[in-house]
């Protein structure tokens, strides 16, 4: 019996013994395989927002991990990364540094007019705005004197804090104020109003991967669901609310009850969306807890839409176009997590170019009838002078693609 333990005992030593010399012999040659040589290059320079794995500009060489670069703020980064050469182990230090290279973009501009003496805000008369910069700097290049008639040629000019800079040349139109006679002129037209029929769109877009479709909201006034569902239109987003300007209240759309308990009631299939100014991720937040409430229990085939489209104020936002796209961001967020489909409203233009890369459907509005937006959508808002059975007035027309429209 004692015979045996020994044996057990001894066992158990060179167990031990062989485990302490292969974690010894593996630490010598962590030690001995592990040299500081230098990558060449050692420094890289990357643009903001760019998505940039570590792997990608060290190609030369297997890192033994990769790492997924941040690059949404501007700066130098330092990285010590291990990687295999030849079946040896090496590390060595790089740089990253993140730079913004992209000029502001001026999205208005053209002629701005104003009367002797008035005041005016010249420099929030034009849209301009920087993809990184919250407050790039908005300056105007020439003379000019608002209290003198006349026209100046003058050049808008925005430079970001990385000195990228962008200049549209545009009028100033100084005019004298007409005076107020107390009399009222009325001028009769006779330009003919072109309407975009139902029916046509049905005939031309509608297909398997289609439903055909409007939107609507307090200005089309009572509507006759079952006469609007018998024209062959699918679906209508509604507007449930709109914002009252910046900074302001939300005001609940008059019509919006009835218009979603009648479509509901013609077996229309139903979205809804919210017309807003918000200016940060707090607000939008609260948008989308105030719109969940409207909605109560209600379901939703089309889910909620974000209407962002008061460009007019977008100046005052001090948002860089990355945090004004977080501020769309939140909110549809919000209303994803809480089991809708989220919808971003927006125009071809501005998709393109100040709403940053987005990861929620897109409602295009192009008014057109062929599209050359070349992103992904789900909605297409093709005219707003669409006519159909059972409305009186105008109205959007949209195509509700099943898959994403490329």
């Amino acid at each position: 019996m004692r015979l045996r333990k020994s044996v057990i005992i001894v066992f158990i030593l060179i167990i031990l013994i062989v485990i302490g010399v292969s974690i010894g012999i593996h630490f010598y040659h962590e030690k001995y395989d592990y040299k500081y040589i230098e990558i060449n290059p050692n420094s890289f320079e990357i643009e903001v927002f760019s998505t940039v794995q570590l792997s990608s500009l060290v190609t030369n060489v297997e890192l033994k991990d990769d790492v997924l670069i941040s690059t949404n703020s501007i700066g130098t980064q330092e990285f010590e990364i291990k990687y295999l050469k030849d079946n040896k182990r090496y590390k060595s230090n790089i740089k990253v540094t993140v730079e913004d290279n992209t000029a502001p973009v001026i999205f208005k501009s053209g002629t701005v007019t104003t009367y002797v003496g008035e005041e005016i805000d010249i420099i929030n008369s034009i849209y301009a705005g920087d993809n990184y910069d919250n407050n790039p700097k908005r300056e105007i290049i020439g003379e000019y004197d608002i209290d003198t008639i006349g026209t100046y040629n003058l050049t808008y000019r925005v430079t970001d804090s990385s000195d990228n800079e962008n200049e549209r040349d545009f009028k100033l139109v100084v005019k004298q104020k007409p005076k107020n006679t107390g009399s009222s002129t009325s001028t009769n037209t006779s330009i003919k109003h072109e309407r975009t029929l139902f029916n046509d769109i049905v005939e031309t877009h509608k297909n398997d991967n289609t439903m055909i479709g409007i939107d609507i909201s307090k200005w089309q006034g009572t509507i006759d669901f079952e006469k609007v569902r018998d024209a062959g239109c699918e679906f209508v987003i509604i507007r449930l609310g709109h914002q009252k300007g910046l900074h302001g209240e939300l005001i609940v759309d008059p019509y919006f009850k009835q218009n979603l308990e009648n479509a509901k009631k013609a077996g229309l299939k139903v979205g809804v969306y919210l017309y807003t100014y918000s200016s940060s991720v707090e607000e939008s937040i609260d948008q989308a807890k105030w719109a969940l409430k409207q909605i109560g229990n209600e379901k939703l085939d089309l889910g909620i839409s974000y209407d962002w489209e008061s460009w007019a104020v977008f100046n005052k936002l001090n948002l860089s176009f990355y945090n004004f796209t977080k501020v769309g961001d939140s909110f549809l967020d919000y209303v994803e997590e809480k089991g809708y489909k989220g919808y971003l409203y927006s125009s071809k233009y501005y998709l393109e170019n100040i709403w940053t890369e987005e990861k929620h459907n897109i409602w295009l509005a192009h008014y057109t009838s062929n599209t050359t937006y070349t992103g992904p959508y789900s909605i297409w808002q093709m005219c707003s002078n669409g006519k159909i059975s059972g409305i009186n007035g105008d109205v959007d027309i949209d195509i509700l693609y099943l898959n994403n429209k490329k």
